[in-house]
């Protein structure tokens, strides 16, 4: 039985029917019970390791991007042999039934199975077919309005994605959904890569033969060109009704590399001059004679200053260039070099983007460049949105993985414990290694817990011997989500007596209680600190500078303003140098409220109005709350916060149960709060109000404060009563007192 066919849902997602197949997964829609409304559900059918670190890697690509044209993911969920995530529920049709509505009925068509990821020698070379000229041309039957829409929202979706450090490398009209609104989402992320990865090409032939530019299906070197090319290949269909290049598999891949396509003109009547030749100029054989999304946008008319905006909403580290941070980097270092005698722990504590990434990245690409053999590095990250055994180790254990699968088989011998195959049984990634896929597997039937503990000694003796062969650097982006079973595994790693050679860093987002947070970890043995703050005066004007030359300015004495009005925030100062810049603020304007009010000014109406409701909120709003009080519907909701999160305008919080909400810095707060209307603040409060007693488990004082701006001085008297009677009983007399007077100020003839 399959996948697809046994699985049966959850009692949180109800499916309420299947929208397609194809060899990366199956999509169901579901109800989330939990949250409220539909959303799409991809389930993983094969469960073999390749597959499983694929999935992972899908859904892992977009957790730091968010954009209108990009599709909005949910919940990453591990469920036993159940691997699926969530995502919003795109109603539409592809994009050539869009563009070509008189080729196609109007439908939902399940995705396309002919995507390829085989070895390329696997290909039977033929001789192409040869290429037969069209004598006739036809008339044209695309709707020209729509498709120089779409095609522009492809083009910003693209450039968001390349911005990211991402490429799609599956560029097709399935891939494409169009909503009746006109909204078109790229979707289905399976072969997407990280720049760097598709740039040193992998020996596999990946993505769809048709829409592959030259040097896809040639298997070398991609990058944002082929993506490119792809477009043009569905530029080209809408346009025509076919495909530049058609024909078997094998023929239209060799044929790429020697045979250029018909031009559009020669094959329909009355075709837009500028449509057929940009087609033309995507198709070029040479990637770098491809235009690239900012000239795209030029060519297509999109508003001025679009190319600015094409940059995508993605978080701190990768868009930010790294300056000072020297003591920092010193730290570092030390703590690496006493790991040669012990094993040694270090917490980068900071905000939210201030630099806590980047710091951590900079310092591993410094030891990786020192030596060809220098230390092994296995990085992961702990996902906020992610319900997956051990989820804080489990992308460490995926490069562990990786790293294992290009040694030699009898150098992984040499490393293994005897309880390698019952590592690889909570960590299925392991099994794609050959020498522990091979490894004989316990017969003994253990009581759960202690195969757990056979587990945690086999990793934590993996690790120690490959640490004893070189140095070893664990690194954990945000722990603060880590879950605890995650914490007992990393416990057990680094017990005394922890491995020598082993260093574990780990970035954690604190804000007021670091020290509470960093006592929730409970990290053992010789845990060092690094407190990351604002940048100091020379390294934030140094910022300014940098990032305003990149844009084609450079100014000290305005470099030095930024800096102080900024006060040395990395993303912030990025955020003042762009709207001084590109917005052309005047030499006397550069506020950062005035660059955060243009931004929030940017959002559509819906979006903008749900920073506000979470900015008046005054606390960390919870999520069932937050989705009560903006009306917006589930799938609306959820791309809502992920831009918003994203784009760091509001960050989530909660500690491994109940998410929050909160504006990501109180200059966001106040700037939200300082665009709203007496009326829209008051409609606000009424619906917070509303929320917070529906969901339940709100404190009296924010109710009295959200009935009072709502302008119901009675319900509000009445909360302000019963904190003053909680606050009491807790001994806290002047707050009691303090709740009293208000609630006599409120309603004087209160019993209080």
């Amino acid at each position: 039985m399959t996948a697809g066919a046994r699985f049966r849902g959850t009692e949180r997602f109800e499916l309420l029917g299947r929208l397609g197949e194809g060899g990366m997964g199956v999509v169901f829609e579901a109800r989330d019970h939990q949250r409220g409304g539909s959303v799409a559900l991809k389930l993983l059918p094969s469960l073999s390791p390749d597959a499983i670190l694929s999935f992972k890697h899908e859904f892992r690509a977009l957790a730091d991007l968010s954009h209108p044209n990009l599709v909005s993911l949910g919940e990453l969920v591990i469920d036993g042999d159940d691997y699926f995530f969530t995502m919003e529920l795109i109603r539409g049709v592809d994009f050539l039934q869009w563009v070509r509505p008189a080729d196609h009925p109007a439908r939902i068509e399940a995705p396309s199975a002919d995507t390829m990821q085989v070895p390329l020698h696997q290909l039977e070379r033929e001789a192409p077919a040869r290429r037969v000229r069209a004598v006739a041309r036809e008339p044209r039957r695309f709707d020209e309005r729509r498709l120089r829409d779409a095609f522009g929202q492809l083009v910003r979706g693209l450039a968001a994605l390349h911005g990211g450090g991402k490429v799609h490398r599956d560029i097709k009209p399935s891939n494409l959904l169009v909503e009746p609104t006109g909204r078109v989402v790229l979707l289905d992320f399976g072969l997407v890569a990280d720049l760097d990865a598709a740039r040193r090409g992998e020996g596999t032939l990946v993505g769809t033969p048709a829409y592959m530019a030259p040097e896809q299906a040639a298997s070398k070197q991609v990058g944002p060109p082929a993506d490119w090319y792809s477009a043009g290949v569905l530029l080209y269909q809408s346009l025509t009704g076919r495909l530049p290049i058609d024909g078997p598999a094998h023929q239209v891949l060799l044929r790429k590399q020697t045979d250029e396509p018909i031009a559009p003109h020669d094959l329909v009547e009355d075709l837009p001059d500028d449509l057929g030749e940009l087609a033309m100029h995507l198709l070029r054989f040479d990637p770098a004679e491809r235009p690239s999304g900012r000239r795209l946008a030029r060519r297509l008319g999109l508003p001025e200053g679009e190319p600015a905006s094409l940059d995508t909403l993605s978080s701190v580290g990768d868009a930010v260039p790294f300056v000072g941070r020297l003591p920092e980097l010193r730290q570092l270092a030390e703590a690496l070099a006493d790991a040669g005698a012990r094993a040694v722990s270090v917490l980068v504590l900071g905000e939210s983007g201030v630099g806590k990434t980047a710091l951590v990245r900079h310092f591993l690409d410094g030891i990786g460049a020192q030596r060809a053999e220098g230390p092994v590095v296995l990085e992961g990250r702990c996902f906020e949105r992610e319900s997956v055994p051990y989820k804080a180790l489990d992308g460490v254990v995926d490069e562990l993985a990786r790293w294992l699968g290009r040694r030699p088989r009898n150098e992984v011998e040499a490393l293994l414990p005897r309880q390698a195959p019952l590592v690889a049984q909570v960590f299925p990634t392991l099994r794609r290694v050959e020498a522990i896929a091979d490894a004989p597997r316990s017969v003994d039937v253990l009581d759960p817990l202690e195969l757990r503990a056979r587990v945690f000694l086999g990793l934590r003796a993996l690790l120690e011997r490959i640490a004893a062969a070189r140095p070893l650097v664990l690194v954990v982006d945000d722990l603060q989500w880590a879950d605890a079973d995650s914490l007992l595994l990393l416990h057990e790693i680094l017990r005394a007596p922890a491995p020598a050679g082993l260093l574990f860093v780990a970035n954690v987002r604190v804000s007021d209680d670091a020290e509470g947070v960093v006592r929730s970890l409970g990290i053992p043995g010789d845990v060092r600190r690094i407190p990351v703050g604002r940048l100091a005066v020379a390294d934030a004007e140094q910022l300014a500078r940098t990032l305003a030359s990149r844009l084609g300015a450079a100014d000290a004495a305005v470099a030095a303003a930024i800096a102080s009005e900024t006060d040395g925030h990395p993303l912030f100062i990025d955020e003042l140098v762009r709207h001084t810049v590109i917005g052309g603020a005047h030499p006397g304007e550069r506020r950062l409220e005035d660059a955060l009010a243009a931004r929030l000014q940017a959002l559509e109406p819906p979006v903008r109005a749900f920073v506000e409701l979470v900015s008046l909120a005054g606390a960390p709003l919870v999520h069932e709350a937050a989705a009560h009080a903006s009306g917006l519907g589930a799938s609306e909701l959820a791309r809502a916060v992920a831009m918003l999160r994203v784009s760091h305008l509001l960050r989530s919080g909660g500690v491994r149960g109940q998410q929050t909400l909160e504006p990501y810095h109180d200059r966001i707060r106040q700037t939200a709060l300082t665009g709203m209307t007496e009326e829209v603040r008051r409609a606000a409060h009424r619906r917070l109000a509303v929320a917070l007693e529906q969901v339940g488990g709100a404190d009296a004082e924010s109710l009295a404060t959200h009935w009072r701006g709502a302008g119901e001085a009675r319900r509000a008297a009445e909360n302000a009563v019963r904190a003053a009677e909680e606050a009491g009983q807790a001994l806290a007399f002047a707050r009691a007192g303090r709740l009293y007077r208000l609630a006599l100020e409120l309603d004087p003839g209160a019993s209080a």
